[in-house]
């Protein structure tokens, strides 16, 4: 249901927040689905998502989630944790595609002594 909301990047896997959570939100905030929903968009838009579109989206006004965010604890608790877990992820999918292009690059370089030596062969590459 809030996969769909999500607004993805290229070649970047987007974060998810995992269906085990929603029961455990709706737990947290007393069964609120707006704040539930407010902070699973918080949590998955990647940056992409202006603090109005999320307002909108969970049909709150603007004020009403400043308010959340900055007066109610619970809700920073949980918006603060969700989005650790968010950066985390961004992180590691970056970190795996890097690898990945570097990995070639030396493989395309001369295997794995190529991989161990990568520095000295990217300064020896020939500029075209």
């Amino acid at each position: 249901m809030y996969d769909r909301l999500i607004v993805g990047q290229r070649n970047v896997k987007p974060y998810l927040v995992s269906d085990k959570n929603i029961p455990r939100l709706r737990e947290k905030f007393n069964g609120k689905e707006k704040k539930v929903r407010a902070v699973v968009l918080l949590a998955q838009n990647s940056g992409y998502i202006k603090m109005e579109e999320v307002a909108f989206l969970c049909k709150i006004t603007r004020m009403t989630l400043y308010r959340w965010r900055t007066q109610d604890k619970t809700f920073q608790k949980e918006c603060d944790r969700l989005l650790d877990k968010a950066f985390k992820h961004t992180r590691n999918e970056y970190n795996r595609i890097t690898r990945r292009r570097v990995f070639s690059l030396a493989e395309l370089c001369g295997g794995w002594y190529g991989y161990r030596n990568l520095e000295d062969i990217i300064y020896d590459l020939p500029l075209l």
